[in-house]
């Protein structure tokens, strides 16, 4: 009788695996279950703890763990609690680890205009003199970053400028000189 209760904890934790494993050769980890609703609570928090990649290692290590310890000792009902143990302490370390990978490669797209002083851009609204415009700077974070400017000068659309400096939740720029251009 316990033989094939481990049996059947042995084809569970096979099945199990092979199934995570097709997961992850076809970068499907961060798989979750999803509802469809008019509310958007995805806040890109990494794995879902119940995701689908978690119950499969927990079901997985429960199936192989608990025939390992069947077959060894000849008790089913140790068997099965060692293996719940081991599932769900590998459940617990696959989702740390998605969590730990997912949470650490995400990149902040956060700009400072501190950071344009000295790039050049281009004017792509009409700023009027000691009045708002707006210029398109390369910014290494975003790369084309349409930013709000202001300046001294009358500039029209298209010219290229340099920032010189941070003012209003803006930029304030300069129209590059025609003697800076040749340089």
């Amino acid at each position: 009788m316990a033989s094939d209760w481990a049996f059947a904890l042995l084809v569970m934790g096979i099945i199990c695996g092979v199934l995570l494993i097709a997961m992850a050769m076809l970068g499907g980890l961060d798989i979750g279950m999803d509802a469809d609703t008019d509310i958007d609570a995805d806040a890109a928090a990494g794995p879902n703890a119940l995701g689908i990649p978690t119950v499969l290692a927990v079901l997985s290590l429960f199936g192989l763990v608990g025939y390992a310890v069947t077959v060894s000792y000849g008790d089913i009902v140790l068997g099965v609690v060692v293996g719940l143990a081991g599932g769900v302490l590998a459940g617990i370390c696959l989702y740390l680890g998605l969590r730990y990978m997912f949470l650490t490669q995400e990149a902040s797209s956060d700009l400072k205009l501190e950071d344009l002083i000295g790039k050049s851009g281009e004017v792509s609204i009409p700023i009027s003199r000691d009045g708002a415009g707006q210029v398109v700077v390369i910014s290494p974070v975003r790369g084309r970053t349409p930013v709000k400017a202001t300046g001294r000068d009358e500039m029209a659309t298209g010219e290229m400028v340099t920032v010189v400096g941070v003012a209003g939740g803006g930029v304030v720029v300069e129209k590059i000189r025609k003697e800076e251009k040749k340089r």
